[in-house]
C-alpha cells in the first residue's frame, strides 16, 4: 500500500461527486484502514485533512470517511472485501449493489462469497439489519459477534436500538419484502429528495 488501502464503500453517487470523484475513482469505508504510516508522514496528510476540513468550514457529513476520499481520492489502494466486510455484502449481490449505488467498479460475486465464508474483519456497519449489540439485530453474524463478546470477559449488555425510525422502517420494508422492496422504496425515497449540497 503506497499510502492507505480499504474496502469500497457503498454509498450514494452523490457523495462520491461531492468530493470531487469521479465513476473512476474508488471510495473506501474508514471503518478498518491499512496505512503506509511512513509516506502519511512524508506527504503531511493530517495537515493535508485540516487544510480539507477548514476550506469546507467544518462541513463534512461524513466525517473522517469524507474527508480521506477526497484528500486522498489518487492515492487509495483497494483492498479485498474479506478485510472489512459491511452488512451490505452479507445481504445483496455484487450486480445489485452495483446497481443501486451506480458504482462503476466493485467486487465480483465471487469475491463477496469468499469475503462472507471466510471474513477476516466483519464491519458491522448499521442500517438494514441492526448492529449485534443492540436489541433485534438481524445480522446474519451476529452469534459470531457475540460468541467473541462472550470470550472477552466484558459484560453484554444490549442497547436499545438507535437507529431512526425510517431506518427502523426500512428493515421492516427489507424484512418483508427482501431487496426488491428494500431498493425500490430507497429510490423513490431518493426521487423525493429535494437537490443535496454539502454546501455551508
Amino acid at each position: 500500500v503506497e499510502l492507505v488501502g480499504g474496502v469500497i464503500d457503498t454509498l450514494e453517487k452523490f457523495h462520491r461527486q461531492a468530493v470531487g470523484m469521479t465513476d473512476e475513482d474508488h471510495y473506501i469505508n474508514t471503518g478498518c484502514l491499512v496505512i503506509n504510516l511512513a509516506n502519511w508522514r512524508r506527504d503531511n496528510v493530517l495537515q493535508q485533512m485540516v487544510d480539507y476540513v477548514i476550506a469546507q468550514k467544518g462541513n463534512v457529513p461524513h466525517l473522517d470517511k469524507q474527508v480521506v476520499n477526497a484528500v486522498l481520492k489518487e492515492k487509495l489502494t483497494v483492498l479485498p472485501p474479506k478485510w472489512n466486510v459491511l452488512t451490505p455484502m452479507f445481504l445483496f449481490s455484487s450486480k445489485k449493489i452495483t446497481s443501486f449505488y451506480e458504482l462503476k467498479h466493485y467486487y465480483s460475486d465471487t469475491e463477496l462469497v469468499e469475503a462472507i465464508q471466510q471474513p477476516r474483519i466483519i464491519h458491522y456497519t448499521p442500517g438494514i439489519v441492526g448492529r449485534p449489540w443492540m436489541k433485534n439485530c438481524q445480522h446474519p453474524r451476529t452469534t459470531d459477534y457475540l460468541q467473541a463478546r462472550q470470550k472477552s470477559g466484558f459484560p453484554l449488555v444490549q442497547a436499545e436500538d438507535d437507529r431512526t425510525k425510517n431506518a427502523r422502517r426500512l428493515e421492516q420494508i427489507y424484512q418483508t419484502f427482501g431487496e426488491w422492496g428494500y431498493f425500490t422504496t430507497l429510490r423513490v425515497i431518493n426521487l423525493l429528495k429535494p437537490e443535496r449540497t454539502y454546501s455551508s
